[in-house]
């Protein structure tokens, strides 16, 4: 066995009134093949149960560390998890993801044998209902996409792993970004041209229910992708476009959905018109802060 497949591993997961999915996330990142990890659970102030279970577990393995972050936010929990790791390599996923048991050894293996510094994985819905299957369907054809086109949006921290050194050269996750602080990442590597592959790993992700929760979430995401592409004016290239016309064509292809009684009607109609009424409403907003970025951040 060689040295890197021994190295320790850091996995991050910021936390926020997650009662009813944290218990399981944690089970299946002990039931891990690979054993040398911490676990680094990042409380934001959760208002029910969470922390409870958390230390439950904390108390019957050392693995484990509980850490306050009040800034309210995932990119503000997720960085102060990052800032208290000790892993070369730094694994993210969310409290609401299930990773199987070869997850750790099957994303650090991507790092190592390929020559990358990062490895993005895909997701599987837990839940086998409409909603569910659509979206996580529609995420992995979408970072499938993005990433053969080399475009910087197709970040996704739900199952990503990158290693700890150019994390850090890059800034780490963006606190000032409270909803797609991965896809402001994805650009911060972009820039930086490193070698990045796409994993054929899958962690279990559950989704929430109903129309009304993906238009929010589309909604949340648009906003803050419109005010991210805002600070990044300059590097627009790296992003998936979105023109005017392309508007156009999303209506017309939503009535031809409606129109045939089309089964992804429903889905295509939610979360198209979330996000795009997220991003008009974010380009015209305040563009986020970004944080310091060292230069030349990967050696071999």
């Amino acid at each position: 066995m060689n040295k890197a497949s021994k190295a320790k591993v850091s996995i991050v997961i910021p936390v926020k009134n997650a009662e009813g999915d944290i218990a399981v996330c944690i089970e299946s990142i002990l039931r891990q093949s690979y054993s040398n990890f911490e676990l680094i659970l990042v409380d934001n102030l959760s208002a029910d149960s969470t922390c409870g279970i958390m230390e439950k577990f904390a108390r019957k393995d050392r693995r484990i560390r509980i850490l306050t972050e009040p800034a309210q936010g995932r990119g503000s929990a997720r960085r102060r998890g990052e800032l208290s790791s000790s892993g070369e390599i730094i694994l993210m996923t969310d409290a609401d993801c299930v990773p199987g048991p070869d997850w750790i050894r099957d994303m650090c293996r991507e790092i190592n044998e390929k020559g990358v510094v990062a490895a993005q994985g895909l997701k599987y819905p837990l839940k086998n209902d409409y909603w569910s299957k659509k979206a996580c369907s529609e995420e992995n054809r979408n970072i499938s996409e993005k990433f053969k086109q080399k475009k910087a949006d197709f970040l996704d921290t739900a199952n990503f792993a990158i290693k700890r050194k150019v994390l850090a050269a890059v800034g780490y996750t963006n606190p000032y970004i409270k909803s797609g602080n991965d896809t402001e990442l994805g650009v911060r590597l972009k820039l930086e041209n490193l070698p990045l592959s796409l994993a054929e790993v899958s962690v279990g992700h559950r989704y929430g229910k109903g129309a009304f929760n993906f238009f929010k979430r589309s909604l949340v995401r648009g906003l803050w992708n419109g005010r991210i592409r805002r600070a990044y004016l300059r590097e627009m290239r790296l992003f998936s476009v979105s023109r005017s016309y392309d508007d156009l064509a999303f209506l017309f292809s939503v009535s031809r959905e409606l129109l045939t009684a089309h089964p992804d009607f429903k889905y295509n109609f939610v979360t198209g018109t979330a996000w795009r009424l997220g991003l008009f409403i974010g380009r015209r907003t305040k563009p986020v802060a970004l944080v310091e970025t060292q230069r030349r951040p990967y050696e071999k």
